[in-house]
């Protein structure tokens, strides 16, 4: 594997891109910011389409995670894009391919779909086959292949179920009352196996993420 980017290579490859960015000193870790345009309010210096590579060894220290990587709103919308990567370089080709993307709202630019007649065209039918896909397949490693349908989710054991908008959920799994396994955590994930005619086949899926953080307790009196 190539050697990682040092923060001066890193800051070049971003600007040879186009992108605005510094290095954040003092600090003991690592902070780069910057964004597609910077802009002046009074004595305020700020970044348009503002990104930011930090340091952070705290998220998942087991799977060898050193930098966090977000893009704010670049989707049309509120949320930022983030993402945990193992090298500096993984996390400058994220930023970088966010803006290289063409983004419409949330629908990435394309041209109208062209359909190439075949030999005989009026003869030619085209057909579709729909699946219902049930949930997102859970992992026992950070990105790692989905579980089986057929293995037994052990008590204690530790899962990585995908978020609404990128990154992961690192989860336990408990036996509810039930003896349905979840997963267990700031979020509670929702568990089940693939339906039979499900093409992913028999594996583990999240059907639902409950944020239990923002869960309070209602006491209701008469």
């Amino acid at each position: 594997m190539p050697d990682d980017l040092t923060p001066e290579e890193a800051l070049t490859r971003l600007h040879d891109n186009g992108l605005k960015a510094e290095i954040s000193r003092p600090g003991p870790k690592l902070h780069i910011h910057g964004g597609a345009s910077t802009f002046q309010h009074g004595e305020i210096r700020g970044y348009e389409k503002a990104f930011v590579i930090l340091e952070d060894t705290g998220r998942f220290p087991a799977l060898g995670s050193k930098y966090f990587a977000a893009v704010a709103g670049e989707r049309g919308h509120h949320e930022d894009i983030e993402m945990y990567f193992a090298t500096l370089t993984q996390a400058v080709e994220f930023v970088l391919d966010i803006y290289r993307a063409p983004i419409l709202g949330r629908t990435p630019a394309r041209t109208e779909l062209t359909v190439l007649p075949a030999d005989d065209p009026p003869q030619k039918k085209i057909g579709f086959v729909c699946y219902e896909l049930q949930g997102c397949e859970i992992s026992k490693t950070l990105g790692g292949a989905p579980v089986p349908g057929s293995e037994t989710l052990a008590e204690g054991s530790t899962i990585y179920a995908p978020g609404m908008f990128g990154g992961w959920h690192e989860l336990t799994i408990r036996y509810g009352a039930d003896g349905k396994p979840h997963g267990d955590g700031g979020t509670m994930a929702v568990l089940s196996r693939t339906k039979e005619d499900d093409p992913r086949g028999d594996v583990w899926v999240c059907i639902g993420l409950v944020n239990k953080q923002a869960i309070k307790k209602l006491e209701i009196s008469r």
